[in-house]
């Protein structure tokens, strides 16, 4: 949740979708985190009923009944467990789990967004990582050469300085 605080920024807009409506607001990012109002994400994003209903969801898809309590407790138990694949010691409740997994999902749908600018910017990002390897690898390749060039160079410059001295 930390990385999501840092991205509060008066300046960058988003869609914010209130708990209960499907209708989407334009908010600033700050507005849209600000836990001022209690309906903010991070108010959202911590109150463990938030995730009912995706629990219920998940536990359905591993085979569980989530309308038998005890099923229902049994998965929640593996969820909550299930941290520590990921090397985070185990936790009480599966609530850091899914908000994990939805955060995960909404930035992985978000890049693969229809919306053009935001693909554009991913394919500039990349292209520019890409070209920064690139220029990596050819440095690797040629400063050992153009090192030994300037050195043959020096090299040869220097006998031609000491036979002009000596031997004209």
């Amino acid at each position: 949740m930390a990385e999501f605080r840092e991205w509060k920024n008066v300046a960058l807009f988003t869609t914010y979708h209130p708990a209960g409506s499907d209708a989407g607001e334009l908010r600033s990012c700050t507005d849209a985190w600000n836990p001022d109002t209690g309906a903010g994400l991070q108010a959202r994003l911590t109150a463990a009923n938030t995730f009912d209903g995706y629990t219920a969801s998940v536990c359905e898809a591993a085979g569980f009944n989530p309308g038998v309590a005890a099923q229902l407790a049994q998965c929640r138990t593996a969820l909550a467990r299930a941290t520590e694949l990921f090397g985070v010691p185990p936790a009480t409740t599966a609530v850091p789990l899914l908000r994990a997994m939805v955060m995960a999902k909404s930035v992985s749908s978000a890049l693969n967004s229809a919306d053009f600018s935001q693909a554009q910017r991913a394919l500039v990002n990349r292209q520019v990582i890409a070209e920064g390897f690139g220029t990596s690898q050819a440095m690797d390749r040629w400063i050992p050469k153009v090192r030994v060039f300037l050195t043959v160079v020096s090299l040869g410059c220097v006998w031609a300085v000491f036979r002009s001295l000596y031997f004209s």
